[in-house]
């Protein structure tokens, strides 16, 4: 048995040892070792970049993210590249909504993820408040103020122009609250738990 070992290990002296190639070696060495920590800030902005997106602050919204800029690590290595996606919903928040993120594609693969922006403030419906909303509610306001001039006694140049101010006003006061996503603004996302790639 022992001479036959002996053999064995004589006639396997002759055989290269198969060794990776440095570069092999080094990619496999870094797969798995991509670590962000919590804290960590990503900027992201919204995919449509010519037209807001308007979200009501009491419902919850799937929404998809593009990172805006490279983002680095400790030692300097690129681990999430400006345009990967990032997956999650825009949910409602004290004086607003927030994007919380649950995901993020990162060439081609999807990886678990804990991130949420600074809440964005709701605001007044730009869209209810346009020239063209504003001229439809002094539209509104003249014709009930001439109505109600007749309605009164006579049509006059006040009872028309009061209502069209009426209009605007109560245009402007109810229009709805909502949060606005516009074209090139840019979100902090911050992760709350380590991000392992």
């Amino acid at each position: 048995m022992k001479a036959i070992l002996a053999a064995a290990l004589i006639g396997m002296s002759g055989i290269p040892l198969l060794v990776p190639a440095p570069g092999v070696a080094q990619q496999l060495f870094e797969l798995g070792t991509y670590r962000l920590q919590p804290g960590t800030i990503i900027p992201v902005g919204s995919l449509n970049n010519e037209a807001p997106e308007y979200f009501y602050p009491d419902t919850v919204y799937p929404l998809q993210l593009a990172v805006t800029q490279g983002i680095y690590d400790a030692q300097g290595r690129l681990v999430i590249p400006a345009g990967s996606r990032i997956y999650g919903q825009m949910e409602p928040a004290p004086g607003g909504s927030r994007f919380v993120g649950t995901s993020i594609v990162i060439g081609g693969r999807t990886y678990s993820l804990r991130a949420s922006s600074n809440i964005i403030h709701d605001e007044k419906d730009p869209r209810q408040y346009s020239g063209e909303a504003i001229a439809g509610d002094a539209a509104i306001g003249a014709a009930a103020g001439a109505v109600l001039g007749a309605l009164t006694g006579g049509v006059s140049v006040g009872n028309v122009l009061g209502g069209a101010i009426a209009g605007v006003v109560v245009g402007n006061v109810t229009a709805p609250q909502v949060v606005v996503l516009r074209p090139g603004q840019s979100l902090n996302l911050t992760l709350e738990a380590p991000l392992n790639l």
